[in-house]
């Protein structure tokens, strides 16, 4: 099951979906909870089938530079759901204290992306 609304509210994968906590032209960010282990998460949802080709392909480079990364001052991407053609989750560890940290992943996502495209040239 990747999407579904139960009782309690909608529930993606094995999360149940809370407050919006942000939004852009392409996705809004999601607070949500695990529902066995309470592991709390922002999950970015991308409706895909809105994207142009270019779009497209800075999504998928965006997924492949995050899978790859592990730092402590960068936030690690958790998971991705995809449902159909139409919907990417990303799932991201939740942060407490600012709700910054979705424009900063952004932020950072964008330089990297810059950073590869330059140095493969």
């Amino acid at each position: 099951m990747a999407q579904a609304t139960g009782r309690n509210g909608r529930v993606v994968g094995d999360y149940l979906v809370g407050r919006q906590i942000g939004s852009g032209s392409f996705s809004v960010v999601w607070h949500a909870r695990h529902r066995v282990h309470g592991t709390e998460v922002a999950i970015k949802e991308i409706v895909t089938n809105r994207l142009n080709k270019k779009l497209q392909e800075s999504l998928m480079s965006e997924i492949f530079i995050l899978k790859r990364i592990n730092h402590p001052n960068i936030i690690r991407l958790h998971d991705i759901i995809e449902v159909g053609l139409s919907f990417c989750f990303l799932f991201f560890l939740f942060c407490f204290k600012t709700y910054l940290v979705i424009f900063y992943f952004w932020k950072i996502s964008m330089l990297l992306l810059n950073y590869l495209n330059y140095s493969l040239v």
